[in-house]
């Protein structure tokens, strides 16, 4: 099979005229009247060319290009003309044209398949007469000027980017020799045989002209040996690719450094998690909200707390005590526990009645049992009551 290269010596449009690719056999009238037949239109391999100067050329024709989509493309439905090879465009394809290939364009392992249809009567009338029996696609290429070996037949450049415009129906060895192979007015080739080569011409190559170009890789500057004329496109591409590579980079690192941080915070929240689900601090949640349930039943017996958190229980709570929910909603949750422990008491109370609640006091007692009803003394109390904790856990 062919090398794959990706360097192009010539990036101008080059003419090929490929005579002889196949020739018109089993042809059908269609209900129009038309001839439609199956024809193979062109097909990989080494082809040799005869210059306007007439030199030999050997082209490869890699199935790499002649198969590609774009290329096969161009194929379908392309115009059918006879003689001779023209480039076909609007101004001139209603001279020139005779008929139409097929849409329907595949390929084998060599040949590029398709149907023709001839459409004009007198090009139906050669074609049964046998008079136009050859096919000749012509097309646009590009060359790359690198020689090599393919299936055992050396080659001196290689055809890319091919385009095909037309199909041409010719006479039968049209172009395979004589004055009719040399096309006039430019400097396309014609093909001559499709055989194997024997003892060739070689072809003289021109040598490449260089030029040094220093461009900077990984923060480093580089110098580099291209083809004459093309530093700045080179060095643009160079550019790009550092470019994207330094993108990438940057862009890993704020990958890596938010990698990091959700890391972190996860390593936290399993501490607070760990700490929240010990066997100390879940006794002591159920504790707490055993006996705030307990205080809420007394002051609120009719109201259900189940799946309530401890302050939206103190909340609903005080609320059957006249405490306007809308109002006390928006209060500090200490307030409300407050508040709520203050109610608790009197609920205690009630609990009691030997308990004398009215008796004689003076003036500082009778205060401080107001205070107790008070919301703003029992939220002192209550800060009061945590500040002095510690002194009760160091007697204990």
């Amino acid at each position: 099979m062919a090398e794959e290269y990706t360097r192009f010596d010539s990036t101008e449009d080059v003419m090929r005229m490929d005579f002889g690719a196949s020739r018109i056999s089993n042809a059908k009238t269609t209900p129009q009247g038309f001839l439609r037949c199956p024809a193979r239109l062109t097909r990989v391999g080494v082809l040799e060319y005869r210059t306007s100067t007439g030199n030999i050329i050997r082209e490869l024709r890699p199935p790499e290009e002649v198969f590609r989509g774009d290329s096969l493309e161009t194929l379908r439905g392309a115009p059918l003309i006879s003689d001779k090879h023209e480039m076909v465009n609007p101004s001139n394809v209603k001279e020139r044209q005779i008929g139409i290939v097929s849409d329907s364009v595949k390929h084998d392992e060599t040949f590029v398949n398709s149907d023709i249809t001839v459409q004009r009567q007198d090009a139906i009338e050669r074609v049964n007469s046998g008079d136009l029996k050859e096919l000749s696609p012509g097309y646009i290429c590009n060359i790359e000027r690198k020689s090599g070996t393919w299936n055992g037949q050396q080659y001196d450049q290689i055809q890319r980017n091919i385009r095909y415009n037309h199909v041409m129906i010719t006479r039968p060895g049209h172009g395979r020799s004589g004055s009719e192979v040399a096309l006039r007015g430019d400097d396309a080739y014609s093909i001559i045989e499709e055989t194997k080569p024997t003892e060739k011409k070689p072809v003289a190559k021109e040598k490449t002209k260089m030029e040094e170009l220093v461009i900077r890789l990984d923060g480093k500057d580089v110098s580099i040996q291209v083809p004459k004329g093309l530093g700045a496109f080179v060095k643009e591409h160079f550019e790009k690719i550092e470019q994207e590579r330094n993108d990438a980079k940057s862009e890993l690192l704020k990958v890596s450094g938010k990698l990091e941080a959700v890391e972190k915070q996860l390593s936290e929240d399993k501490e607070r998690f760990d700490s929240a689900t010990s066997p100390e601090m879940l006794d002591k949640l159920v504790a707490e909200r055993t006996s705030v349930l307990a205080k809420a039943a007394k002051i609120a017996p009719k109201s259900d707390f189940a799946g309530q958190s401890l302050d939206e229980v103190r909340r609903t709570a005080i609320a059957t005590k006249g405490y306007d929910r809308e109002t006390y909603d928006s209060k500090d949750a200490l307030l409300i526990e407050g508040i709520f422990e203050g109610i608790s008491v009197e609920a205690d109370k009630k609990d009691f009645p030997g308990v004398p609640v009215h008796k004689r006091m003076d003036a500082k007692e009778e205060e401080t049992e107001k205070d107790k009803f008070d919301s703003a003394a029992a939220h002192r109390r209550l800060v009061e009551r945590s500040q002095n904790a510690w002194k009760k856990d160091s007697k204990e």
